[in-house]
């Protein structure tokens, strides 16, 4: 029998492998296959409420985070257009998981980015998500993913998502009240393609178009393409493009856009992209989900073509 104190011993010493090592994680993007705009909220600081189905994917980033003895948290990143300074979510979720959890430990995080940004498909929120779950497990501080994703409210809405629920739910509000759903709800068998356009599309600029009033017919299932298409109307043509060049189905807009996404096996996409300069096409996307008591599976699949 192994004594109390050689236990303990262990443990730690295990503890202090797994910390020095840091963690390889998964970081999804997600898709919203519906949004419904619903209202605002009150006054001062008003804000569009909607009901949405939101599900993860396997298109996302690479996280790698470890501790360390420096007094301040390091992020690098692969894409150059990608802020690593305090604008990035990643660093903001760590600096919330201190005040939070009142332990004084930094890292340092390598992010290699394969979701592009101003898509629709929440990588930030996503990175954000998956840095301030490993830093609780990392420090073995212990807190329930309810919890994180509450801490998260602070930080964005979509944050939330990823943490309270295995990566499929109905999110409603302004996005940060989650309702899990099962992962057998969504299916995992359904290939999906995702086609990012040569632009991106700022979330609040999509909303303020929203409010100004009438504009272009919407596209299917996302009330916030009415406000995409005012300032990117050849968005409709690159939609009806992917059903009648691709033959792709049920194509709409992810979030707030630019990435379009449909169902189907793609063809002509060499046809398509060469219409579409700068357009980047992903192909064989499938859902995603979290594993029991870990994080997202997932980034094989997805492949650019």
């Amino acid at each position: 029998m192994v004594p109390a104190a050689a236990t303990v011993g262990i443990t730690v010493l295990v503890g202090a492998v797994v910390r020095r090592a840091g963690m390889k994680l998964f970081s999804p993007a997600k898709v919203n296959t519906f949004l419904k705009i619903t209202g605002r909220t009150n006054p001062p600081n008003p804000m569009h409420t909607m009901v949405s189905q939101f599900h993860t994917i396997s298109l996302g980033d690479w996280v790698h985070i470890s501790t360390t003895d420096d007094s301040k948290d390091t992020l690098r990143c692969d894409d150059p257009s990608v802020p690593t300074d305090e604008r990035n979510l990643v660093l903001r979720a760590l600096d919330l998981f201190r005040r939070k959890s009142g332990i004084d430990q930094h890292f340092h995080v390598t992010l290699t980015k394969r979701c592009p940004n101003q898509a629709g498909l929440g990588g930030g929120s996503s990175n954000g998500a998956t840095v301030l779950w490993a830093a609780n497990r990392l420090t073995h501080f212990g807190a329930t993913d309810d919890t994180l994703a509450e801490w998260s409210r602070e930080l964005g809405s979509d944050l939330p998502f990823f943490l309270a629920s295995r990566g499929a739910a109905l999110c409603c509000g302004v996005g940060d009240e989650v309702l899990p759903m099962s992962p057998e709800a969504v299916g995992g068998s359904k290939g999906m393609v995702f086609v990012k356009p040569s632009f991106g599309l700022p979330t609040p600029a999509v909303y303020k178009e929203y409010m100004s009033g009438a504009g272009p017919a919407p596209l299917p299932l996302n009330d916030l393409t009415r406000g995409a298409l005012k300032i990117r109307p050849e968005l409709a043509q690159l939609a009806r493009d992917m059903e009648g060049v691709m033959g792709l189905s049920g194509v709409s807009m992810s979030g707030s856009g630019s990435c379009l996404f449909g169902y189907g096996d793609p063809r002509n996409v060499d046809e398509f992209k060469a219409k579409y300069p700068g357009t980047t096409v992903w192909s064989d996307i499938v859902p995603v989900f979290r594993k029991s008591d870990g994080w997202y599976g997932g980034g094989d699949a997805s492949s650019s073509v």
